[in-house]
């Protein structure tokens, strides 16, 4: 899908601009570190940085994984849908995070909702 392609473009691109590669959140971690956002919790492995790595680090090596995933077209319409909610709930949080983090996870936004809407135009036209 194009937009889910866009998405992991856009945030591979902030992870490259933000973190030198040897960090967590770079472009070739070995796993996403854990974090929780109010009620979501994304598992992880324990960073060898400790408590340092940054939440917005942790997200985008998150999202980078499930992106890769849903671009093969391997994720339910109700976990895109849980994937878009999760997202928008950062964004209804800008107090916790940086304005270029949150420019990123709009658009991440708007690409996961124009994927999730071929996907419900797909089930609903039986294609």
């Amino acid at each position: 899908d194009t937009d889910v392609a866009a998405a992991f473009a856009s945030v591979q691109r902030y992870q490259e601009k933000h973190w030198p590669p040897d960090l967590p959140g770079s472009s070739q971690p070995a796993c996403a570190p854990e974090c929780s956002l109010g009620l979501f919790r994304m598992s992880g492995c324990r960073s060898p940085l400790g408590p340092t790595v940054d939440t917005d680090a942790s997200i985008c090596e998150a999202l980078r994984a499930w992106l890769r995933g849903a671009a093969g077209g391997s994720e339910s319409v109700r976990r895109v849908g849980s994937q878009l909610e999760f997202c928008r709930q950062i964004l209804m949080r800008p107090e916790s995070f940086n304005e270029g983090f949150l420019a990123l996870m709009a658009d991440v936004c708007e690409r996961i909702d124009a994927h999730l809407e071929r996907m419900n135009g797909s089930i609903q036209t039986c294609a």
